[in-house]
């Protein structure tokens, strides 16, 4: 499913129009989006929790020469199902 069909699903659902739906999803996805990137977590009941995941810098191999380099840290987008997803997914 893309966006759009995303779209036009929750508007069949709601009962809204599709532009309302598109400005609440992408209004919604912008403020996830500005949390995670200033390090902070979202909790979205039933669906799952947003969040930013740091690595340290470490030391990795080339796997064709076998010549070690350093990795860098960074931060990622770390997003963690909740049970009642995993349930539903896995069909319980």
């Amino acid at each position: 499913m893309n966006f759009k069909e995303f779209i036009a699903e929750v508007a069949k659902d709601t009962g809204l129009p599709e532009a309302t739906v598109e400005t609440v999803l992408v209004s919604a996805r912008e403020t996830i989006t500005d949390v995670c990137a200033e390090g902070g977590i979202v909790r979205y009941s039933c669906l799952g929790t947003f969040a930013t995941r740091e690595s340290g810098e470490r030391q990795g191999r080339n796997p064709m020469t076998g010549e070690p380099y350093v990795i860098t840290a960074r931060r990622q987008p770390k997003f963690t199902p909740s049970d009642k997803l995993k349930a539903r997914v896995m069909g319980s």
